[in-house]
C-alpha cells in the first residue's frame, strides 16, 4: 500500500504505510529561573527533504519560545510553532500537498530555587493552554492544555533540565474539502473526546552566561487510548538566550 502524508499541530508528522501521524510533541518550554526580571528567549527550526516512492518534498519547522519571571517564583512562559510542507508534485491521491500548521500556548506557575554561587538548582510547575490548526487536504482545529512540572541545573557554562509535560489535546471542526478522504484516511472519530499523553523531555544548554546553543529531546506517551497514529519523540536544535544578562553586560555589572 502507498505511504501518505499529512501534517498535525506543531510540526510535519511523515506517514507509515497505510497510515497518518496526527500529533508529535513540541518543543518543550523550560526556561529555569533563579529570580525575578528574568526574560528568556529560545528558537528553534529545521528543514527537511523528504522522498517516499519517489515522491519528494521539503518542509520546515520553527519553534519560538518567550519566557519572563516578573518577581521571584512567578513566571509567564509563552510559546509558538509553526509548520510548513511543499510537495515536488502536488497528487492529491497520495495527500503530497502542500500544508501548514501552527500552535500558539501561553502558560503560567511558580518556581523555587537553592544552591549557592554560580550553581543553583531548579524546581518549577507550569500550566497552560493555547489552540492552533491544520491546513492541507484534510483541515482541522486544535487546543492543547497542559501541566508542566519540571528540575533544573543551572550554571554560566551549562544547563540541564527534566520536564515531565502532560498534555490534553482535542481536535475538532474536521473537514476533507469534499474530497471523501475521511474514511478512506480512518481519522472519521479523530473529533471524538480528547486524549491525555505524557511528554517527558530533556534539554541541554551549553555556552557562556547570556547566550547558549540549546538541545532538547521531547517524547510523547499516551495515557489514555489514542485510536489515531502520533509520532513518538522530537528533537530539536537551536539558541536560547538570557536577555536580563545581556542587559547586564551592557550596563557593566557581569
Amino acid at each position: 500500500m502507498k505511504k501518505l502524508y499529512l501534517v498535525a499541530v506543531p510540526v510535519l508528522l511523515l506517514a507509515s504505510s497505510c497510515s497518518r501521524y496526527y500529533y508529535q510533541p513540541n518543543a518543550v518550554n523550560a526556561p529555569m529561573f533563579t529570580n525575578g526580571n528574568q526574560f528568556h528567549i529560545a528558537g528553534s527550526g529545521s528543514s527537511s527533504d523528504y522522498e517516499v516512492n519517489g515522491d519528494g518534498g521539503k518542509s520546515k519547522k520553527f519553534d519560538l519560545q518567550l519566557a519572563y519571571s516578573p518577581i521571584k517564583h512567578l513566571g509567564v512562559i509563552g510559546n509558538y510553532s509553526t509548520l510548513s510542507f511543499r510537495p515536488d508534485v502536488i497528487d492529491f491521491s497520495k495527500a503530497h500537498v502542500d500544508a501548514d500548521a501552527h500552535l500558539a500556548e501561553l502558560g503560567i506557575g511558580g518556581y523555587l530555587t537553592s544552591g549557592q554561587g554560580f550553581s543553583k538548582f531548579v524546581s518549577d510547575l507550569y500550566v497552560g493552554g493555547g489552540a492552533g490548526s491544520i491546513k492541507s487536504d484534510v483541515n482541522m482545529d486544535v487546543r492543547r492544555i497542559f501541566i508542566q512540572p519540571g528540575i533544573g541545573f543551572r550554571h554560566p557554562i551549562v544547563e540541564v533540565g527534566l520536564n515531565m509535560r502532560i498534555s490534553n489535546v482535542k481536535f475538532s471542526n474536521l473537514d476533507d474539502n469534499g474530497r471523501n478522504l475521511i474514511d478512506v484516511q480512518r481519522n472519521r472519530n479523530i473529533t471524538e473526546g480528547s486524549h491525555w499523553f505524557w511528554e517527558p523531555a530533556i534539554t541541554t544548554r551549553i555556552g557562556y552566561k547570556f547566550i547558549k546553543a540549546q538541545f532538547q529531546w521531547a517524547f510523547a506517551n499516551e495515557i489514555t487510548h489514542v485510536p489515531w497514529n502520533y509520532d513518538g519523540s522530537r528533537f530539536t536544535v537551536g539558541l536560547h538566550l538570557n536577555v536580563e544578562d545581556i542587559i547586564a553586560m551592557s550596563q557593566g555589572k557581569k
